[in-house]
Order: structure tokens, then C-alpha cells, then sequence
């Protein structure tokens, strides 16, 4: 892989299909960008070592791993901040920056993602309802030139 990747996780095919358009669309000279549709997938991709990853752009709602108990990630409601948990030391490390959409409205989110303790500016919670597939782009690439603050 030559450009560095944009990580989709997302299992709701249907949802991916616009926003990866857009994202392929904005960014086809300057990253790949890279579909996964499950949590398996994704942390095999991200653990590979040949890997150069700009972004990870991540679903909470989703099934979890097939070999962790549902508890674990609340039945699938939390699944993105199990993996975010699960992966901290390693996205510490390598910078790696993550924008989790989400359809949760409650604010539980942000709270889940602040106990993880991440620096500021390494993630990014938005609200799928306000982040139309058009604007996603524009959003991810304005993030990930944002330095990575201090915890």
C-alpha cells in the first residue's frame, strides 16, 4: 500500500456505500481508503505491520468479536469503544487518530470515549445525523490535520 489508509468500520452496508463514495471521491489521490464491515476485520487490518493508517473512521453500534463474550461490548451497542479500549496503547503509540460516528444521542459516548483518556484531538465524536455523507470529507480532512494535543 502506497498512500496511507482511511480505516471505514462500519457493518451497515447500506450507509457505507454513500459516505465511502464521498471518501473515495475526496481523497483518491492522496489515501487509500479502506472498507471493513466488521470488528475482526478491522483489527487485523490495523494490526498489520506493513500498515500506514492517516485514520479510523469507526461505528459504535455494531457486533462484536466473534470470540468475546456479548457483555463485553454491551451487546454490540458499545462495540467502537471496546475496540477503542482494546487498541489505546497501540494507537497511542503510532498517533493514530479515530472519529467515531454514532447514532446515540444521549452523550454516553463522549463520556465513554473521555474515560479511555486519549489525547485531545486524537478523537473525534460525531453525530450521524448531522454528518451527511457530502460532508464527511471535509470533516475527516480538516481533523487529521489537527495536531494531537497532550492527555
Amino acid at each position: 500500500m502506497s498512500e496511507p489508509a482511511i480505516v471505514f468500520v462500519e457493518d451497515d452496508r447500506f450507509f457505507s456505500y454513500h459516505y465511502l463514495q464521498r471518501l473515495r471521491g475526496h481523497f483518491e489521490r492522496t489515501h487509500q481508503i479502506v472498507y471493513q464491515s466488521n470488528i475482526d476485520d478491522a483489527l487485523k487490518f490495523i494490526h498489520a505491520p506493513h500498515c500506514e493508517i492517516a485514520l479510523i473512521i469507526l461505528d459504535i453500534m455494531m457486533p462484536g468479536p466473534v470470540d468475546v463474550p456479548p457483555e463485553e461490548t454491551e451487546d454490540g451497542h458499545m462495540t467502537g469503544i471496546w475496540l477503542m479500549r482494546r487498541l489505546r496503547d497501540d494507537l497511542l503509540k503510532r498517533g493514530l487518530k479515530i472519529m467515531v460516528l454514532t447514532n446515540r444521542q444521549s452523550g454516553d459516548v463522549e463520556e465513554r470515549v473521555n474515560e479511555i483518556a486519549f489525547p485531545q484531538d486524537q478523537v473525534e465524536v460525531r453525530r450521524k445525523i448531522y454528518t451527511c455523507a457530502k460532508d464527511l470529507p471535509i470533516f475527516a480532512d480538516a481533523f487529521m490535520k489537527r495536531p494531537i494535543g497532550g492527555l
